[in-house]
């Protein structure tokens, strides 16, 4: 019975996100008839095979309804992946692009956008590949590989089990396989002007800009949006001088972070955009 009440719990949660979100009532039944669906087929079927729903006029691939649901909700209706851009053409750099939900919402919301993903999930890669190519999505670049410190190859740590979408650098935040994929540094994919760089990397946006540091490009994107993960087991806490790295560049940051106890595992979501200069 307390399944029970969590599973209607969950679905009414899900219910007044979209009523009160932003989105038109077309989109917003869109929204409801894709995730209520989801709900049911997760009761029906629970598995994780490739599945394929359509919504805000967008066809999307996922493995199984479960992270559907779950990646709509985190990048369609929680909205923290909006920025403000001055330009109708943002630059942006997606950095852990997994099946492709933020490169489509930000082609929703930013039409004209150019971007750049990053994914080294094999597995995972496919769907991004395929959720771009079945949209017709244009000036969108995917890469298969890893960012890091350096450039070279890095161990890449997988869930056995595809669906769950696991992956990463560090063997606690992956999973049991392990295969070799390539590394790269960000910072040379760096142009004079990057808009946005989107990072949720799992576990490796601290090399990664602490390689933009050393390479004195951390200040060229006018915003950051990171999923830092905060407290992973067997690593020290670095949240304080991570954060410092931006301010000392001139950006302002905002934290949002559900309440843990002390010491737990922690996912923490940075805005961080550049002070706007004062005029005198």
């Amino acid at each position: 019975m307390k399944k029970i009440w969590k599973e209607i719990a969950f679905a009414n949660s899900l219910i007044i996100d979209v009523l009160s979100s932003v989105y038109t009532w077309s989109e917003k039944l869109s929204l409801l008839r894709v995730l209520l669906w989801s709900l049911l087929m997760i009761k029906l079927k629970s598995g994780t095979e490739e599945i394929s729903q359509r919504f805000l006029g967008l066809r999307v691939s996922s493995y199984g309804y479960f992270n559907l649901v779950y990646l709509i909700k985190e990048v369609f209706l929680k909205g923290e992946y909006e920025f403000d851009t001055k330009t109708n053409s943002p630059f942006i750099i997606d950095c852990g692009a997994n099946i492709g939900m933020s490169i489509l919402f930000f082609k929703k919301y930013y039409p004209n956008s150019r971007i750049i993903g990053f994914e080294p999930n094999p597995d995972v890669f496919q769907l991004l590949k395929k959720n771009v190519e079945q949209n017709n999505l244009q000036n969108v670049t995917l890469n298969n590989f890893c960012l890091s410190g350096s450039e070279g190859e890095v161990e890449f740590f997988l869930d056995e089990n595809k669906g769950t979408l696991k992956g990463s650098i560090i063997s606690k935040r992956g999973g049991r396989r392990c295969v070799k994929v390539p590394s790269k540094r960000l910072s040379d994919f760096f142009e004079e002007e990057v808009d946005l760089v989107k990072m949720d990397i799992e576990g490796a946006e601290k090399e990664v800009i602490h390689e933009l540091v050393r390479s004195n490009r951390i200040g060229i994107p006018k915003t950051y949006l990171i999923e830092y993960h905060h407290n992973i087991p067997g690593q020290d806490s670095e949240m304080g001088d991570f954060l410092s790295q931006f301010e000392d560049q001139g950006y302002q940051c905002s934290i949002k972070a559900g309440f843990n106890h002390h010491g737990e595992f922690q996912d923490v979501f940075l805005s961080c955009s550049k002070r706007e200069k004062s005029v005198r």
